[in-house]
């Protein structure tokens, strides 16, 4: 059974309409694909790969939508800093600890 594009087209039609969504658009399923799995944690760069874009900066449009990582990032870092400060201050009870003392800096 050979498919063409009109039938394509209102086979399209007709499932937007029995799922409640005209107003979708074809491409609008690359944009939810990407979205998608960067709410999975994949990376960018396998993204543009999957979703065939000439070059990276295409698919860092995506990348507004990786607050939550960036967020869980930034938190990670700072445990890893109040660790850090935490445990030289028990090897250097008398002293109060800050970045420059503990050899260890956050940026």
């Amino acid at each position: 059974m050979a498919v063409c594009v009109d039938g394509l087209k209102s086979a399209w039609r007709r499932a937007l309409v029995k799922a409640g969504m005209p107003h979708v658009n074809f491409h609008d399923l690359r944009h939810s694909c990407a979205s998608i799995m960067l709410g999975l944690r994949v990376d960018l760069y396998t993204i543009s790969q999957i979703l065939g874009h000439a070059n990276i900066q295409t698919t860092q449009r995506y990348a507004h939508l990786q607050v939550d990582a960036q967020r869980e990032a930034l938190n990670n870092a700072i445990a890893a800093c109040r660790h850090k400060v935490n445990y030289t201050e028990k090897l250097h009870s008398t002293k109060k600890p800050t970045f420059l003392n503990v050899g260890f800096a956050c940026k």
